[in-house]
């Protein structure tokens, strides 16, 4: 799971709280007690704030009035406290704790109704701990090769051993000398022993923090790409990969449309998709696509019932092999999940969307396409896991029906 509570708990996976049951937690306690103004809370925090700045817990300090201010039911005051947190584990190159942080962070946001800025929290989360993975794949290469070493000098110190032991069993052989530099072996031998020990706990510390990054991983990944809104990024993503281009005043446009969503001006954003809708006429068919699969997008966050027209005419637009096309339905049918009488067309868009990348995948491989292959093999596994995921939260009864 990758909700809110599950994400807490994330952040204390690896070591536990420095402040509970401490004096600070008490007094955290009393500074959200209900029956205080606001007005005094702050003045309070403001104090305790100056006294633990220069701490080594002012990080978790921070996160704990976070989840307080969450707690208390006024989240845009936990994102002041967690955004200063996430600058303060960024500072320390604390990525467990930065990126725990981020994606609680993505969860407020969400909550608050900035969903796109909230899977833009989620995607760097994502980002960054596929970066640390690789930090621990090669600590676990290092942790081998330092075990190898190990295990040859100790190897070596053996062999050092009996060759003293035989050397004076022989006639006139010096015994004090040979006594000591076999005793020296035997120390040495322990030695490498014991860090041989050493490494290999810590080799299975490190298997079991990249196992656990992982799973976690893979849940973030999927629950993402559950969301509408990251079909409409994976859409915006194209560009980078090589896909048909579109012109700067699409671009600019669509950038509006998000602006205007983002500040919740429904009317001018009402506006400004019929705008684009309109100069779609004079632009490519990538863009004509586009421009539809944005007003859907925009009209569904505003509730307005205008986006189920737009993304299927989306659908339509863009051409039969082209990726767009795969993630327009992959739009429609995330939307489509959240309304109980079209679970089942979401369910089939969702098929659809999964059998068309598959053959993409197919083409770019016989067109030795490698970084297009890995790319949709990459999302075709998370697709699969998305769909699995959404029929199982579904009663039994409907599971069968689709």
């Amino acid at each position: 799971m990758t909700g809110y509570k599950e994400a807490l708990n994330w952040y204390f996976h690896w070591e536990l709280s420095q402040i509970a049951g401490t004096e600070l937690d008490r007094q955290l306690q009393e500074i959200f007690n209900p029956a205080i103004s606001e007005a005094d809370r702050e003045i309070l925090l403001r104090t305790l704030t100056e006294q633990h700045e220069s701490s080594a817990i002012f990080p978790e300090y921070l996160f704990q009035v976070g989840a307080w201010y969450r707690k208390h039911g006024m989240p845009q005051k936990a994102l002041k406290y967690w955004n200063l947190a996430i600058e303060r584990h960024a500072a320390a190159r604390d990525l467990h704790h930065m990126n725990t942080l981020r994606w609680i962070y993505g969860c407020i946001l969400w909550q608050i109704g900035n969903n796109l800025e909230a899977c833009l929290n989620w995607r760097y989360a994502v980002e960054v701990w596929w970066e640390n993975l690789e930090f621990f794949q090669e600590r676990q290469r290092t942790t081998d090769l330092e075990i190898e070493n190990a295990r040859l000098a100790t190897l070596r110190c053996i062999e050092r051993e009996e060759w003293h032991q035989k050397r004076s069993l022989l006639p006139g052989a010096h015994q004090a000398q040979h006594q000591n530099f076999i005793a020296d072996y035997q120390r040495k031998a322990h030695h490498w022993q014991t860090k041989i020990g050493e490494l290999k706990r810590t080799k299975h510390g490190l298997a079991n923090k990249l196992e656990w990054y992982q799973q976690r991983l893979q849940e973030m990944e999927v629950a993402l790409l559950c969301k509408p809104e990251e079909a409409y990024l994976l859409v915006k993503d194209m560009a980078n990969l090589g896909q048909p281009q579109v012109c700067q005043g699409f671009i600019h446009q669509r950038d509006v449309l998000e602006a205007l969503v983002h500040d919740r001006k429904v009317a001018q954003a009402v506006k400004e998709v019929e705008r684009m809708l309109e100069a779609a006429a004079a632009w490519t068919p990538v863009e004509k696509a586009g421009s539809n699969l944005a007003g859907g997008w925009v009209f569904y966050v505003l509730k307005n019932e205008g986006w189920e027209k737009l993304l299927k005419k989306a659908v339509f637009l863009y051409p039969p092999d082209a990726l767009g096309r795969v993630w327009a339905r992959w739009l429609l049918g995330a939307i489509q999940w959240q309304i109980p009488e079209q679970i089942e067309d979401a369910a089939t868009n969702w098929e659809i969307a999964i059998q068309d990348l598959d053959h993409l995948e197919k083409t770019a491989e016989w067109q030795n396409q490698g970084q297009l292959v890995n790319y949709y093999s990459d999302k075709i596994t998370l697709m699969r896991a998305a769909l699995g995921a959404q029929r199982d939260q579904l009663p039994v009864t409907q599971q069968a029906g689709i």
